[in-house]
């Protein structure tokens, strides 16, 4: 209790130290600030909701819109920093072993579940691979980041199933300009990036990069109760307990580093741009494991790499009348071979694993403008996608060079004779899919009555796989009562049963002996199975979203949503089943059979206000509630209660503090049922940003920042997916650093 009540007294200190700052500063001579009054915000372009240019209180869903000076301000270096601070957005931090962190979005979890686009661009599966959502998705360089909550299937075809995220990028605006920030700090953690905008009206250049490292913190000092079999068993004895058996392993070191890059390039020649995008993240694959039953090693990560070259064109005739937007793009990801798990499933041997996707997308967009009231957008898009789904362990890495049927690679614990001379080696089952995805899409938006905007539209796609699936939605936007604005929403979605869903496998074998210690024979203790059967998953949402203005620096936000859910896709345990003839104490597979519901709402206000005429604060307090069942199983992976508040000072332009709170209820793990609930605990979490202005003329300015996240450094868990039901979480975490900007 100690730590909390001295980290009480230092925010107290922090705070006061910096108004009385910012209260001597303000003597200083005034400079004019840049910011934007809460009804300019909502006057701010977006694209996202309908793939055209409209004021975000006119778009047909329910939106929040970062500016890029809200990102320098607050500190978001990366997408899941500004993510968190979104309401209704919860994210369940180093909750599993594949992709370290669990999304969910008003309820619904999954991070296959929502798109990430860059300028319109698809930048995380196309596939539909579940992906970890880290360190490579970069905010420098950006204009603003829109975030769509809720089913955009109509629009965006399959996996916009929660929600759509789109980064969209600074341009030149008339001249060159650039920053770059780098960054060091806790658990010897590197960050920096870097964005530039060059040319002229005629051809210009845009190029972002990052990299990022950490060794990340040294859990078995900080959990020692959670990693005593670490401490007391593993790290002096090397045991570890398989399903049938102890093993003595040599002793590694505890290390889980992460490590990420992304490279980033368009190239604008007037109406046509080509554009490259990659960006790498890999962590430990042992993440929401406990130490008896995975190996944390340097060595024993997973790794993503996703790869997207694209060619877009507009064509606008000379009346603005309509528009043609062309693209085609080609898309590369992997899971690269050097991923390994070494686990109890892999018996405590090498488990490589590999996967592997490649997308052509075409798509024909037209925006036709009846009149000056009603517009009209379709078009239609062709997907061909050729996949390796993800692998079961391997024993040695995946040769790239070598076609699937070429490979030659055992299941772990296979490679073997018996006593009686009999190869006993299975090989592995590399599944290599081809299919395609037709769609087309019609949508009207127009104001059918002054002060009342419709939005209907239809999307419906044949996929080779499934067939044919079809989604409408409709939202109505009114703003004929003063100061209140209201958005009555209804769309569904579908989620594409993805290779890596349908058809990933994994498991191991063992050695059966007789009393002689002569091999007889091969067991299994677990196997998860493909199921190639698999459906869609849909979703039906409505939604009622409410903005009253008491003034152009107060509003009060309300926004709440029903949603259906069928055809889920859920697991099914199988006892004493075999797998290539070999019993098999229990084996998994996946099903569609889950319906569900999830129901909720946020509530809250925004204000600015000035202190004096140098200092101006950006408060925000929101509370989201969120209940539900999943067939069975009340709501995972979701707190029922969230309070999220956002509390910026700005003096001038020259210093700049902001505290992000956030408080969870805790949530339930997949295995709850009705009967039994299991949850991890509430937690509130202080974070931390401020940064000064320490130089500045007319073509540079200079600013140093510090980023604290835990501020009072206290033990908490989010909920696992794994074999933790809680899993633990960083400590205090400080980073320092500076960034260049040319104006």
């Amino acid at each position: 209790m100690m730590h909390k009540e001295w980290g009480k007294a230092l925010l107290l200190s922090i705070v006061f130290l910096s108004l009385f700052n910012l209260y001597i500063f303000s003597k200083t001579k005034d400079e004019k600030f840049k910011d934007m009054s809460l009804e300019e915000l909502m006057n701010i372009k977006v694209i996202t909701a309908s793939r055209s240019l409209q004021k975000i209180d006119e778009a047909p869903a329910v939106m929040y819109v970062v500016t890029g000076e809200q990102i320098r301000q607050r500190g978001y270096f990366v997408l899941i920093d500004l993510l968190e601070d979104i309401p209704g957005i919860e994210i369940q931090k180093k909750s599993r072993a594949e992709t370290s962190n669990l999304f969910t979005i008003n309820g619904v979890f999954g991070c296959e579940k929502f798109i990430i686009l860059q300028d319109g661009i698809r930048i995380n599966a196309t596939a539909g691979t579940p992906q970890f959502i880290g360190y490579s998705y970069s905010l420098e360089n950006v204009k603003q980041v829109e975030i769509l909550l809720g089913p955009s299937s109509a629009l965006y075809g399959a996996d916009a199933f929660s929600g759509v995220i789109n980064i969209i990028s600074k341009k030149r605006n008339g001249k060159n300009n650039g920053s770059f920030y780098s960054s060091y700090g806790s658990a010897n953690t590197f960050d920096t990036a870097f964005g530039l905008n060059i040319g002229n009206d005629e051809i210009s250049l845009t190029v972002n990069g990052k990299y990022y490292k950490s060794d990340e913190p040294y859990y078995p000092d900080i959990y020692t109760d959670e990693y005593r079999w670490y401490n007391d068993v593993y790290a002096k004895t090397g045991e570890m307990k398989t399903f049938n058996e102890s093993l003595f392993l040599p002793i590694e070191e505890y290390n889980t580093p992460t490590k990420s890059y992304l490279v980033n390039i368009k190239l604008n020649l007037k109406n046509f741009v080509i554009g490259y995008y990659s960006g790498y993240d890999s962590h430990g694959s042992s993440e929401s494991n406990g130490p008896d039953t995975y190996i944390f090693a340097k060595d024993n990560i997973y790794s993503y790499k996703l790869e997207t070259l694209y060619f877009n064109h507009n064509y606008i005739n000379d009346n603005n009348k309509f528009k043609l937007f062309s693209s085609v793009s080609f898309q590369n990801f992997k899971v690269p071979p050097t991923s390994r798990f070494v686990n109890i499933y892999s018996n405590f041997q090498n488990g490589y694993k590999y996967e592997r996707s490649q997308v052509f997308s075409f798509e024909e967009k037209l925006t036709f403008n009846i009149s000056k009231k009603y517009t009209i957008i379709g078009g239609f898009s062709y997907q061909n996608i050729n996949a390796i789904p993800k692998s079961s362990d391997l024993p040695f890495m995946f040769n790239e060079d070598l076609p699937v049927e070429n490979q030659y690679i055992p299941y772990v614990g296979t490679d073997v004779f018996d006593r009686e001379g009999n190869d006993l080696t299975i090989y592995q089952d590399f599944y290599q899919i081809n299919y395609y995805n037709i769609g087309s899409y019609l949508q009207v938006h127009g104001n059918i009555l002054k002060g009342i905007k419709l939005t209907a539209g239809m999307r419906m796609d044949y996929n080779s796989r499934y067939n044919f699936t079809f989604n409408p939605r409709i939202g109505l936007n009114i703003d004929k009562l003063k100061n209140l604005k209201i958005k009555i929403l209804y769309g569904q979605a579908y989620l594409a049963p993805s290779p890596y869903k349908s058809y990933r496998h994994y498991g191991s074998f063992y050695k059966l002996y007789d009393n002689n210690g002569n091999v007889t024979g091969l067991g299994s203790g677990f196997w998860s199975l493909p199921n190639p059967e698999l459906k869609p998953e849909k979703l039906y949402s409505l939604d009622l979203d409410l903005i009253y203005f008491f003034n152009n620096n107060f509003n009060l936000h309300c926004s709440l949503f029903y949603k259906g859910l069928d055809d889920l896709i859920i697991t099914r345990d199988y006892m004493s089943q075999s797998f290539h003839d070999i019993p098999v104490d229990i084996i998994r597979r996946g099903y569609n059979s889950g319906k569900g519901e999830v129901y909720g709402g946020t509530g809250g206000f925004n204000s600015k206000f000035s202190l004096s005429k140098n200092i101006k604060i950006d408060l925000s307090l929101h509370y989201t509630f969120t209940d539900g069942t999943l067939g069975e199983t009340p709501l995972i992976y979701s707190s029922k209660h969230t309070i999220k508040s956002k509390l910026n000072i700005k003096f001038k332009n020259n210093f700049n503090i902001y505290l992000s709170t956030r408080y969870r209820s805790g949530a339930n793990d997949r295995d709850s049922t009705i009967s039994e609930i299991i949850k991890s605990e509430p937690f509130t979490i202080f974070d931390i940003f401020t940064k000064y202005r320490l130089f500045k003329n007319s073509r540079f300015e200079l600013e140093g920042f510090i980023k604290i996240t835990n501020l009072f450094n206290i033990k908490y868990y989010n909920t696992g997916y794994d074999e933790l039901v809680s899993t633990p979480q960083d400590p205090l975490r400080i980073n320092v650093g500076i960034r260049l900007i040319s104006n």
